[in-house]
């Protein structure tokens, strides 16, 4: 028994002696545990350098209707997500979308100068001669307008004249005015239809 005593004191002190050896000199040291940490450092790094980082990001849609009405990110408001993968990173990022819209509004009247092709008839020539002598085609010119409404100097293959016109769309519309025909000289009321270049 004495001599297991001394067996086992004997390589205890042995061990603890390898196990805590010093250093030699000229020489730095390093625990197992922070080699390990320091391994997995130098590895990152290297990945850092070789790789790009990928990211994925959300796609923000901002769309405007006919009606004027917004939609942002499909029909309503979502968070703005952001994921980036990168060796030993993960980063989750989300961050709200905020959509702000100065829509512009239409003035009401002023000045626009706009072209427009007519064709149309001559009321009085209708009446009195053939309506093939009533057609009449030509140019109108339209300096200012008030909502749909819009004020026209006219000239044409048989008359000229003026009058008021009214948009049904953005470039189509009906015109009414009094026309003097060339030659004859006499006062036509007219109406006509227009499309504006």
């Amino acid at each position: 028994m004495k001599h297991l005593v001394l067996v086992l004191g004997f390589w205890w002190v042995a061990a603890t002696a390898v196990a805590q050896a010093p250093c030699p000199e000229g020489h730095v040291c390093v625990p197992d545990v922070d080699m390990q940490t320091f391994v997995q450092l130098l590895k990152d790094q290297k990945c850092r350098t070789e790789t790009e980082p990928k990211f994925t990001l959300d796609s923000v849609s901002v769309i405007t209707d006919r009606q004027g009405r917004i939609y942002y990110s499909g029909n309503g408001p979502k968070p703005y997500k952001l994921k980036v993968d990168w060796c030993n990173y993960e980063i989750n990022a989300e961050a709200e979308v905020k959509v702000h819209v100065a829509q512009r509004e239409e003035p009401t009247w002023g000045f626009r100068p706009r072209f427009k092709a007519t064709f149309g008839v001559l009321a009085t020539e209708l009446l009195e001669r053939d309506f093939e002598s009533s057609l009449d085609g030509g140019l109108l010119f339209e300096p200012l307008y008030w909502k749909l409404l819009n004020l026209n100097a006219y000239v044409g293959v048989r008359s000229f004249g003026g009058g008021v016109g009214v948009d049904i769309t953005d470039n189509f519309g009906g015109y009414a005015g009094l026309a003097i025909t060339w030659g004859a000289w006499r006062m036509n009321p007219m109406a006509s239809l227009f499309f504006s270049f």
